[in-house]
C-alpha cells in the first residue's frame, strides 16, 4: 500500500483506471435495465395486450384453481429467473442481473394490477 502512496504516477493510474471501471460499469448495468424495460414493454403491448387491430399472440399465464385465477406476473418470472441465474450461475454478468431487473421494474411501473395475484373467478350469468 504504501507503494501507492508514494509513486505518484501509479498513484494517479490507479485512480484513472477506478474511475474507467465504474463508468464502464455503470454503462453496462444502465443499458442492461435499460433494454429489460424495453423488451418488457414491447412483449407486454405487442405481444400480449395485443394491437388495435388484432388480439395478441402470446396469452397470459394464469393458472385456475377451484373458483381462482392465479396471475403469474412476469415480476414473478423475472424474480425467479434472476434467483435462479445468481444460484447457478457461476459469474456475475451484470448486463444480464440488470437486464432482469428492468423486466421487474417494468410491471411495477406500468401495470396498475401488478398486486393482484389471485381474483376469483368471475362468474357469468
Amino acid at each position: 500500500m504504501r507503494l501507492l502512496i508514494r509513486n505518484k504516477k501509479l498513484n494517479f493510474f490507479s485512480h484513472i483506471a477506478f474511475i474507467a471501471l465504474s463508468f464502464y460499469l455503470s454503462f453496462i448495468i444502465f443499458f442492461g435495465g435499460f433494454l429489460g424495460y424495453v423488451a418488457a414493454k414491447y412483449i407486454t403491448k405487442k405481444a400480449i395486450k395485443g394491437t388495435k387491430m388484432k388480439t395478441g399472440y402470446i396469452k397470459l399465464a394464469i393458472l385456475k384453481f377451484k373458483n381462482y385465477n392465479f396471475h403469474f406476473h412476469h415480476w414473478m418470472q423475472g424474480t425467479i429467473a434472476l434467483f435462479l441465474y445468481i444460484y447457478f450461475s457461476s459469474n456475475d454478468n451484470h448486463f444480464i442481473i440488470s437486464f432482469m431487473g428492468g423486466v421487474i421494474a417494468e410491471d411495477f411501473l406500468c401495470d396498475k394490477n401488478f398486486y393482484k395475484v389471485f381474483e376469483k373467478e368471475k362468474k357469468e350469468e
